[in-house]
C-alpha cells in the first residue's frame, strides 16, 4: 500500500482522568449536556467513570474491526478531563504526493476555556509520534 492510501490512525486518549467540566463562574453550563454529565459525575463517580472506560473500549473495538487500523494512545493528563475526545483539538489532513503523503495537522481554537491547554498537548504529541513513526 503506497504511503498516500494509509489511513490516518485514530488517536485517543484513555478516560482515566476524564472528567466533565462544572458550571462557569456565573453557575452556567455551555449545553443541557454537560449539565446532566456533570450533575451524574457528581452523583456516583465510579459509575459515570466505568461506564466511560466501556464506551472508550468499544469504540477502539469498532474502529479497529471498521478499519484494521489500531488506535494510536495518546497520554490521559491530569487537568485536561475531555481530552479523550482526541478528535478536537485538532483536524489531520493527508496530502497524496505521487508514491508518499504529507499530513497536515490543523490545530483547533476552543472557546470553551477549560479546554485551551489541550490543544497544544494534543499537537505536540501528534508531532512526536508522526516523527517518531514514519510509517503513520
Amino acid at each position: 500500500m503506497n504511503a498516500a492510501r494509509k489511513p490516518i490512525p485514530l488517536v485517543v486518549s484513555e478516560p482515566d482522568k476524564y472528567l466533565i467540566p462544572g458550571p462557569d463562574e456565573n453557575g452556567d453550563y455551555d449545553n443541557t449536556f454537560q449539565e446532566a454529565g456533570y450533575l451524574w459525575q457528581q452523583k456516583d463517580p465510579e459509575a459515570f467513570l466505568k461506564l466511560a472506560k466501556e464506551q472508550h473500549a468499544t469504540l477502539c473495538r469498532i474502529f479497529t474491526k471498521v478499519s484494521g487500523v489500531k488506535p494510536i494512545y495518546m497520554p490521559a493528563k491530569a487537568g485536561l478531563g475531555d481530552a479523550v475526545f482526541t478528535s478536537d483539538p485538532f483536524i489531520t489532513i493527508t496530502i497524496p504526493h505521487k508514491n508518499s503523503a504529507q499530513r497536515l495537522i490543523l490545530p483547533s481554537r476552543f472557546t470553551n476555556i477549560n479546554r485551551h491547554k489541550e490543544v497544544p498537548f494534543a499537537v505536540n504529541f501528534l508531532k512526536k509520534t508522526f516523527r517518531k513513526n514514519a510509517h503513520l
